[in-house]
């Protein structure tokens, strides 16, 4: 639940400041956990991540645990890191966001996306680029397993 969906609430007497105090209680609890399960998944250490937010480890030990959140700031050096920042704070993967399974692909797919752009002489942004990357990969799953 936003905030700004807890502050519309509480406003319209659907809640009260109490329940609300439970649900902020309930979201760090949340946004703790899948910020934890992003740290794993990255393989990061709880000093690396202290290192990409700017903290102390105490504070990461905090955020995941639930007693405080992580700021923007810190949710975009996590994303610079190549976790996902949207996961954790609402709890959806965004599809083609890469992950330790398929970042070497997409490296692969960047590098082929590349070598094409360089003999046609066109360059492309980084963002074309990597939707571009993306399409390639999603091509070549839906195509499956070459049959010989």
């Amino acid at each position: 639940m936003s905030q700004l969906y807890l502050y519309v609430l509480v406003q319209n007497g659907f809640m009260t400041r109490s329940d609300v105090g439970q649900a902020f209680s309930q979201l760090r609890t949340e946004i703790g956990a899948r910020l934890r399960e992003e740290r794993e998944r990255l393989g990061a250490s709880q000093e690396r991540v202290a290192d990409w937010f700017g903290v102390q480890r105490q504070s990461v030990l905090l955020y995941e645990g639930g007693q405080r959140s992580p700021l923007a700031d810190q949710l975009a050096a996590l994303h610079q890191e190549g976790g996902d920042a949207g996961y954790v704070v609402t709890g959806v993967r965004r599809d083609g966001e890469p992950t330790t399974d398929n970042r070497e692909e997409l490296l692969q797919a960047m590098a082929a996306v590349d070598t094409v752009c360089q003999s046609m002489a066109t360059p492309l942004d980084g963002k074309a680029r990597l939707k571009l990357a993306y399409e390639m990969l999603d091509g070549v799953r839906r195509a499956g397993p070459v049959q010989r």
